[in-house]
């Protein structure tokens, strides 16, 4: 099982992962977060090839099969108002992840569970947004509908003002922002937030196994939600899913 989670900056991926590997190893399944998991797989294949030589193998892979995917990603960076080190970056971040992504399809076990921070939905952040531009919706729906779904995409719905003020309190709250003032980090994460907002709309739209999660509830009523839907999938036996309402802004 391979679970997305996404969200602007400051929104608290890191938190929900934890709460969602928790819930899933009460229920007896493996669940790791992405850099754990890999090499745990290598191990128990009995492979001794280096884990970032592994990554990028299964990178080069993931754009052979996904051709129209990797275009898009890539025709997104052209005259794009960033350096040139940042489109790099988002580049090298959707191949790593693509990589991830299929060795995960090749290689979980039904009782194992990889939980994504940020996985491929959540690079329309780093591929369609800056601080300096919005991202243009008909790029980023043209992105998802390329994408190959995972089993489940939790988007987090936290207002920007919310993941500012939570972002403050970091050292370096964002790589991308790092060697830019303060006054870039709004602009920044208004942006990404737009950019989930439509990514999870379109995956709606598409019928991806979906759960938006308010994460400004405390935390408790969030582990709840979390643990009903996963009781609910458990349980189920025509193969449906809870309804997601729409998103908002």
């Amino acid at each position: 099982m391979m679970i997305e989670i996404t969200g602007a900056s400051g929104a608290g991926k890191s938190t929900i992962a934890d709460l969602v590997q928790g819930l899933l190893q009460e229920k007896g399944v493996q669940a790791l977060p992405v850099e754990e998991a890999g090499p745990a797989i290598l191990r128990r294949l009995k492979r001794r090839a280096p884990w970032r030589r592994v990554k990028a193998w299964y990178g080069l892979r993931f754009l052979l099969e996904h051709p129209a995917l990797a275009w898009t990603a890539l025709a997104a960076q052209w005259g794009r108002p960033i350096p040139w080190h940042h489109r790099r970056l988002a580049l090298r971040w959707f191949l790593r992840t693509g990589g991830l992504y299929r060795f995960f399809r090749c290689h979980l076990q039904p009782n194992e569970a990889v939980v994504f921070g940020e996985g491929l939905v959540h690079r329309t952040v780093s591929l369609f947004t800056s601080d300096q531009e919005p991202p243009s919706a008909e790029a980023v729906v043209r992105y998802v509908q390329r994408l190959p779904r995972s089993d489940l995409l939790i988007v987090l719905e936290v207002p920007p003002a919310v993941c500012v003020e939570r972002l403050k309190g970091r050292e370096l709250p964002v790589q991308r922002l790092q060697g830019l003032g303060v006054e870039a980090l709004s602009p920044f994460v208004e942006h990404a937030a737009e950019a989930v907002t439509i990514a999870g709309n379109e995956a709606r739209r598409d019928n991806w196994p979906l759960l938006v999660i308010d994460n400004t509830a405390p935390l408790a009523q969030v582990q709840e939600k979390l643990r009903a839907y996963f009781l609910n999938l458990a349980t189920s036996t025509n193969g449906g899913r809870p309804k997601s309402p729409p998103l908002k802004r």
